[in-house]
């Protein structure tokens, strides 16, 4: 898949990374519950991921 992905797209690969939420992140998703409408599922989502990069993906 990667073989062909620079001749496809005009630039090579880059490194697609999910970090895990930290003690910060999860502190400021249970803030933001506490001071917006959110929905579950996204505090979920933020309370276990800390951060994205699809460096492929232009800025991700």
């Amino acid at each position: 898949m990667t073989d062909e992905f620079e001749d496809r797209h005009g630039f090579p690969p880059g490194t697609n990374e999910v970090r895990p939420a930290d003690r910060d992140d999860q502190v400021a998703a249970r803030r933001l519950a506490q001071v917006a409408p959110a929905s579950a599922d996204l505090v979920t989502f933020y309370t276990s991921i800390g951060d994205v990069t699809w460096e492929d993906v232009g800025n991700g």
